[in-house]
């Protein structure tokens, strides 16, 4: 995208890799207020194209719910065990590498997309003290959000910003995708 002339932040969302490790705010609604605010920082206050793969598409709906005028477009991509208070941390702790290698295996469909220096990468982005407890509170938060969600649906009409939902052929929620879409965006802004 870079090639093409744009732009391209990638920022970590909170407790994520190199940032912060609070102790809240976990929840898509504030997690999207921290990109507000680095647009802010960063200067940037024409519209944006924001991506989102997994729990970031998560923040990227809930961006676009709250702050529509901020977007050109939004983009969105791809959870029990991790919900459950201190068992996940307490199981995983020092066997970080064989948590992301497994969670690479279970739901990957091309299993050599990953090398082993990827592995180690985010094993040791794991590893660092608190980073799994941020990890699993972006998870702990999915009630919080579908609340959040629905107030919001209630109060105004579906999202209206262009939107682009990706999922790969092999993708779990293949068949739901476009159908989980169009209950948050109006007609003909979401896609699949």
């Amino acid at each position: 995208m870079a090639a093409e002339g744009y732009r391209c932040i990638a920022p970590d969302y909170r407790g994520a890799g190199g940032s912060s490790r609070p102790n809240t705010g976990f929840d898509k609604a504030t997690m999207a207020d921290d990109i507000v605010q680095l647009l802010a920082r960063l200067g940037m206050k024409e519209g944006v194209h924001l991506l989102g793969h997994d729990i970031g598409g998560m923040v990227a709906f809930a961006f676009a719910q709250r702050h529509p005028k901020l977007l050109k477009s939004v983009q969105q991509f791809h959870f029990v065990f991790h919900q459950v208070p201190d068992l996940p941390e307490a199981l995983i702790n020092g066997k970080e590498r064989l948590y992301i290698t497994h969670f690479y295996n279970k739901i990957g469909h091309k299993l050599d997309a990953f090398s082993q220096e990827d592995i180690d990468h985010y094993a040791a982005a794991y590893e660092q003290p608190g980073a799994m407890r941020c990890a699993l509170g972006a998870y702990r938060a999915f009630e919080q959000d579908a609340e959040a969600i629905r107030v919001l649906l209630e109060r105004q009409e579906k999202c209206n910003v262009p939107t682009m939902i990706l999922i790969g052929e092999q993708g779990q929620a293949r068949d739901e995708a476009q159908d989980m879409g169009l209950e948050v965006h109006r007609s003909g802004a979401a896609a699949t």
